[in-house]
């Protein structure tokens, strides 16, 4: 038992942050293009319906999920595993940010056509 113990600690921060990543690829497809265009949806929808409340609706639910986990795990795991755990999550959270941003701009010049 204190072995599956252990691999959940282990794991809890990686769980984390496949699941940010998981919510990345599940929602900026819907509307940017591979070159990073915004393709609007086949309905019409208004451009609250497409840029939610921003950026922080999503990052601050991971961002506590991820601080549980890690919070969670330390002490109890190898500092590598957890830096290389916290800078993927770095990692996810500057890859939403600037797709979010570019997102909303898009979204904005797409709207004053």
């Amino acid at each position: 038992m204190a072995q599956f113990a252990r691999v959940i600690r282990t794991l809890a921060p990686w769980v984390v942050c496949a699941w940010y990543a998981a919510t990345l690829l599940e929602y900026y497809p819907r509307y940017l293009d591979l070159h990073l265009r915004y393709a609007p949806p086949d309905l019409a929808s208004a451009s609250e319906d497409i840029l939610g409340f921003g950026f922080l609706a999503t990052w601050i639910p991971f961002l506590l999920l991820f601080g549980l986990s890690y919070w969670f795990a330390h002490g109890r795991v190898r500092r590598v595993i957890l830096i290389a755990a916290v800078l993927l999550f770095a990692a996810f959270s500057a890859v939403d940010l600037c797709l979010s941003q570019h997102l909303e701009s898009q979204v904005m010049a797409f709207k004053w056509k």
